[in-house]
């Protein structure tokens, strides 16, 4: 019998905590037990109860006084401190738990030291969990000692002395719980033990023992270790909803009364700076909390620095806002000269925890510096999806600033996972939004930071924009980067020398659920593309543009350079949407617009997809573009040169020198896509041969004074065709008999040629096409009698 490893019973290995009941409810000995586990039988209804609101009771206390005359404030920053180590436990070992059951389960690893090791970490948690039931003992000692030490009995007395005794209970309760996880994994940690002597013995016997006794031995272990980890889960995840968030309150606007950040941000003694508020936040992060609120209280007047110092090393949920949730406050960045937001790594700084940073309700006024900034060494292991950094900005408005987001990586150079970094907007707006004359893109002294600039990240989302002025920058610049809007946003009365959006190398953008309205804009190129190069085995890469109204004037300012490049980046085309540089990436369109768009691709193999009667005038340079959709039903024109099309049939082809066509993968000839009726096609004809003549195919006018035009034109050049054909026959007799050769053959092609003179001339007529009376062509058409040639 070959070895294996565990079975899982509903699926393979966890890939989180939530899977541990997943993975052990089915293997309890009967269905009562499994049912009464999975139900919650084993938990007191009561008890829960009272634990989850004993926090809102002492808050009750607290706001009862403003002098703190019931010695609430206390007691509620023990019970925050107890509930939030609690969660940060609780988070510790559920992610233990399941790490070692995957572990564990792998019988085929018959190495020993990681069951040595389970036992450490086991009996430290165990100590922790003891720890934390000491606090909870002291802090109910506390609270029954201060209830107890009340002798008045009105009303307001009896109130506060009945929140008091509701505390004591919870935490009587939350002390006895805590004794029974800290028994449950007194018990949990011999399976370790047992998994090492299992396979130690395994080992020393060198074969001798049955690898069917080994499995039986450690199959019976592991059945008894998920049933024990499933009890631990049950009862120490409840302690992940107990999280009570911390407020530090700042307010500009009063006399500092501390020595120290870690003395400051009560509503007692605020903290009088943003730097002050982090570096409290990042101290008592250190001491495990890691879920603050930043309330600040009053407008920030800008006669001093409006921003934090470095938050790189803080770890969790960070939520900066206004104290009052009506009125947002107005940040003025007159005298700033760090970013608002600052995520530089200065030191490694391991966060087992995404960094979750919210900005809502506040106004940026007058900033130099941007907003946001994030400078680490970034994540380049493409198999990671859980973000590391998520920054939001929720009713958020800015005026008068250059600057919103630079995230820029130290580890310059690498393949970055754009996943891990994401920025979003929501029902945020931008006014006076303008280039930065001061701030430049990193690593250059010539460009400018654009308003939006990120390597390696994803922008969620953008603010709304308006009366804005972009004459050296794009709004947006992407590298290794994605554009994934979900949210409506409106982009009014702007000028933009530069293209709206700039996605570079391997970026790319999905605008399919989102609804950006441009209005009112001097714009001519919404979205620029370029070396963005995805590998050939993985299928096309498709990024997205969808809905929105696109109703601006194709013009550009008069401030606007002549010569415009960004980063290397040149655009000498103005097209609304351009493509360079591009290999196995397609773009699917939905976009309903009254006049045409155009749409230039230089260099680049892609694919074409539409939704909707996109109108678009297409300019294909040196490229390959297969069209996934009619191209005729939209009135689109193609032009362009030296490419290679395919498409859906030969209706819309417009002027394209040295240009091929395809359809259904058949080489067919260009026709010409502006034909006011329905022309012949040429499906599936082989180019090397011409197509057979058509005396027909220059009477398709319906208008009889057109008509006896072009016969007159038609009969003229058929005369001057003849006669140049008999100058031609009677030469060539001449010659033959010069050199006393013959003619063997009957020659009958003056009819032919004239056909074809015929045909050209119609041609003329119509496209205004120099017919082609090259007297050394020669025809293999079926129909047409071949021409030795000359």
């Amino acid at each position: 019998m070959a070895i294996t490893n565990y079975a899982f019973v509903t699926g393979s290995t966890l890939s989180s905590p939530c899977d541990i009941p997943r993975v052990s409810l089915l293997v309890y000995p009967s269905p009562t037990v499994a049912y009464s586990v999975a139900s919650g039988a084993i938990e007191n209804t009561s008890d829960l109860f009272s634990i989850t609101l004993c926090k809102y009771y002492l808050n009750s206390v607290v706001s009862l006084s403003a002098s703190n005359a019931f010695g609430g404030v206390a007691h509620y920053t023990n019970l925050t401190t107890l509930m939030n180590n609690l969660d940060t436990a609780a988070d510790t070992i559920l992610n233990a738990l399941y790490t070692s059951i995957n572990s564990c389960s792998t019988f085929t690893n018959l190495t020993t030291t990681r069951f040595s090791q389970f036992v450490t970490d086991f009996t430290g948690y165990r100590t922790t969990i003891l720890s934390l039931q000491t606090s909870c003992n002291t802090l109910k000692t506390a609270v029954t000692t201060t209830r107890d030490s009340f002798t008045l009995t009105t009303d307001i007395y009896t109130t506060v002395k009945n929140c008091y005794t509701n505390v004591i209970n919870a935490l009587d309760g939350l002390s006895n719980r805590l004794g029974t996880i800290a028994s449950l994994l007194n018990n949990h940690t011999p399976y370790f033990q047992s998994f090492k002597d299992t396979v130690d013995d395994y080992n020393s016997s060198q074969g001798a023992q049955d690898p069917a006794d080994y499995m039986a031995a450690m199959n019976s272990y592991f059945v008894n270790y998920l049933m024990s980890s499933n009890s631990i889960f049950t009862k120490i995840y409840f302690y992940k909803r107990l999280r009570v968030n911390s407020d530090i309150i700042v307010n500009y606007n009063t006399q500092k009364k501390y020595n120290t950040p870690d003395g400051c941000g009560t509503l007692a003694i605020p903290c009088t700076s943003l730097e002050d508020a982090g570096n409290r936040v990042i101290l008592e992060n250190k001491n495990g909390i890691g879920n603050f609120n930043i309330s600040i209280i009053g407008n920030i007047n800008g006669s001093t620095s409006a921003s934090f110092g470095n938050l790189y090393s803080y770890c969790g949920t960070l939520e900066i806002r206004s104290y009052d949730s009506e009125q947002p406050i107005t940040i003025d960045g007159s005298n700033s000269n760090t970013p608002f937001i600052n995520i530089k790594e200065d030191q490694y700084e391991n966060c087992l925890v995404e960094k979750i940073i919210t900005i809502r309700n506040l106004n940026f006024i007058n900033w130099d510096q941007t907003i946001l900034n994030i400078n680490i060494n970034q994540e380049t292991n493409q198999n990671l999806s859980s973000p590391s950094i998520s920054i939001t900005f929720t009713f958020v408005t800015m005026n008068s600033l250059s600057s919103i987001i630079s995230i820029y990586p130290i580890n310059v150079g690498e393949i970055f996972n754009y996943n891990l970094i994401r920025v979003s907007f929501s029902s945020s707006s931008v006014e006076k939004l303008k280039s930065s004359s001061t701030l430049f893109a990193p690593n250059s002294n010539i460009d400018y930071l654009a308003p939006i600039y990120a390597v390696g990240a994803t922008i969620r989302n953008i603010p709304s924009i308006k009366d804005s002025n972009f004459t050296t920058t794009p709004f947006i610049y992407l590298n290794q980067g994605r554009f994934n809007p979900s949210l409506p946003s409106k982009i009014t009365n702007n000028s933009f020398c530069y293209p709206f959006v700039i996605l570079n190398n391997n970026s790319n953008i999905d605008m399919s659920t989102s609804l950006i309205t441009l209005d009112n804009n001097k714009i001519t190129t919404v979205l620029f593309i370029s070396n963005t190069k995805f590998p050939s085995g993985e299928g096309m890469t498709f990024g997205k543009l969808y809905h929105g109204n696109f109703n601006n004037t194709p013009t550009l300012a008069a401030t606007c350079p002549n010569n415009k490049q960004y980063l290397g980046n040149k655009f000498n085309d103005n097209s609304f949407i351009l493509v360079k540089d591009c290999i196995n990436w397609g773009f699917e369109t939905g976009i309903q617009s009254s006049t045409p768009l155009s749409f230039s691709i230089f260099n680049s193999n892609t694919e074409l997809n539409s939704y909707l009667d996109n109108r678009f005038d297409y300019n294909i340079v040196n490229s390959t573009v297969k069209f996934l959709f009619d191209v005729s039903l939209s009135k689109s024109t193609i032009t362009g040169s030296d490419s290679t099309m395919y498409l859906e049939n030969n209706k819309t082809i417009c002027s394209c020198p040295g240009c091929q066509y395809y359809v259904q993968y058949e080489k067919v000839n260009s026709t010409n896509c502006n034909a006011p009726t329905e022309t012949p096609t040429t499906t599936g004809v082989d180019t090397t041969k011409e197509p057979q003549p058509s005396s027909s195919s220059s009477s398709s006018s319906s208008n009889p004074k057109s008509n006896s035009i072009r016969n007159i034109v038609i009969i003229i050049v058929i005369l001057g065709s003849a006669s140049v054909a008999s100058l031609v026959l009677f030469s060539i007799i001449y010659k033959r008999h010069k050199n006393k050769k013959y003619i063997l053959n009957s020659i009958s092609s003056s009819t032919t040629m004239s056909e074809e003179d015929n045909d050209l001339a119609g041609a003329a007529a119509d496209n205004d096409v120099s017919p082609n009376l090259e007297p050394t062509a020669y025809y293999e058409d079926d129909n047409c009698a071949q021409l030795e040639q000359i």
